[in-house]
């Protein structure tokens, strides 16, 4: 299976084989933690659910919803092609440098005291980007 639609569910717990998956869609399901998630997971929509935890993300993760969850800390790191970035509605109080290719970044509603350290160093001649903080 290379992707898993179960948004709009009862679901608390997901499977924990799901290494071929490309794409996992699980917002508005009253998920407390996300299993393990493949290295080559590309999009991860879990906006809405009542996870915590996103330390663990995949190496080729491009697309990242989890808005109005749980978290209370980012990540040290983004992976590295994320170009789409949703944790609106969370308890962030930081969050780490910015990925470079990154377009579309929303971080609005949290409890940020501080933008990402590299909030200011992006190319303003480069394609449009929005961020939301």
């Amino acid at each position: 299976m290379v992707e898993l639609r179960c948004e709009h569910n009862l679901l608390g717990k997901l499977p924990s084989d799901l290494h071929s998956l490309k794409v996992l869609v699980c917002h508005d399901d009253p998920l407390a933690e996300l299993p393990d998630l493949p290295n080559h997971l590309e999009r991860l929509n879990a906006a809405n659910t009542r996870i915590h935890d996103i330390s663990d993300l995949s190496r080729d993760l491009r697309f990242l919803d989890a808005a109005n969850c749980r978290i209370d800390s980012a990540p040290q790191a983004w992976p590295g092609n994320l170009t789409i970035l949703s944790l609106r509605g969370n308890l962030l109080t930081s969050c780490p440098a910015l990925p470079e290719y990154l377009y579309q970044c929303d971080l609005r509603n949290n409890l940020l005291t501080q933008l990402p350290i590299n909030a200011d160093e992006f190319d303003p001649n480069a394609k449009p980007r929005h961020f939301l903080y």
